[in-house]
């Protein structure tokens, strides 16, 4: 079984899907000027997200960085990738989980909700004194 291998980036301002990517110093034509690149040789400020081929409850896309949530829990999980497999860090004890752990084998989706990512949602993470 394959999965859809995508991008995304943050350059400090916002997140957007990556089109085309260069690892080492190069440079590319790219006819279609609405597509976004990343250079990670020129642009090591850019924060690059892999997407992992999972989807939360709700069928939004899940990407490394991205903050989610148990419905009926206030802990949050950072999903991160170690060594080639997906993990969420977090939870009520700062654990690390298996991302496939979360997975909803009935519906076919994990069983959590995206609710943002670390870039554009940092204050999602901080702890109510």
């Amino acid at each position: 079984m394959s999965r859809e291998i995508k991008f995304r980036a943050w350059n400090g301002k916002e997140i957007f899907n990556v089109d085309v990517m260069a690892i080492s110093p190069c440079t590319w034509d790219c006819p279609d000027y609405g597509k976004r690149g990343v250079s990670l040789a020129y642009q090591p400020n850019i924060q690059v997200m892999q997407y992992t081929g999972l989807k939360d409850k709700n069928g939004v896309e899940i990407y490394e960085a991205d903050i989610l949530e148990f419905e009926d829990e206030d802990f949050k999980w950072i999903v991160k990738y170690n060594f080639g497999s997906c993990i969420a860090v977090g939870g009520e004890h700062n654990q690390s989980e298996e991302l496939i752990e979360f997975y909803d084998w009935s519906k076919d989706r994990l069983d959590v909700v995206v609710v943002g990512n670390i870039y554009e949602h940092p204050h999602l993470l901080e702890v109510a004194q």
